[in-house]
């Protein structure tokens, strides 16, 4: 079996909107996004516009269809549940707050996540997506990790012939 190849964290996500224009102001204002591309590929039926976060190099692609369903989002659907965003520090948290607070963006306030799993702040966007900026709680996953690996060991050594 071939090993997995490589990711480097990098990511984007294309999010279809009602109103281009209200959410790439929304998105630009409260996360602090850049324009960079506009783009109607021929036969799509959609507009396309690029934004990309400055200090983490992320992108989001809005998407406008032509036709586009009127009805916001919602998770309860077949597709996108939510978008989280990683923060470094637990305490960037609170600057995210703070923020939020400044430019007038609804939100959850800092919360602790179930399972002791870290802490998070959540809020929608112009079209109800939930976002979420969340810390997690690095001892907690390193310790499920070392967990899950002894067990597969274990189990491993379970399965091995006895020699005798």
């Amino acid at each position: 079996m071939l090993p997995v190849p490589k990711l480097n964290g990098s990511t984007h996500v294309n999010l279809t909107v009602r109103d281009l224009d209200r959410s790439t102001e929304w998105y630009c204002r409260v996360m602090d996004f850049t324009v960079v591309r506009d783009a109607t590929p021929a036969e799509s039926g959609f507009t396309f516009r690029t934004l990309v976060h400055r200090q983490s190099l992320a992108a989001i692609v809005l998407g406008q269809a032509a036709e586009a369903d009127p009805e916001p989002f919602d998770e309860r659907r077949v597709g996108l549940h939510h978008l989280g965003y990683h923060v470094p520090e637990r305490i960037d948290l609170d600057r995210w707050a703070a923020h939020l607070d400044a430019v007038g963006a609804a939100h959850s306030g800092v919360r602790e996540l179930f399972l002791e799993a870290g802490y998070g702040i959540w809020l929608r966007d112009p079209d109800n997506i939930w976002l979420e900026f969340y810390w997690l709680n690095a001892d907690y996953f390193m310790d499920r990790l070392r967990q899950r690996r002894r067990a597969e060991r274990t189990a491993a050594d379970r399965a091995k012939p006895v020699r005798g």
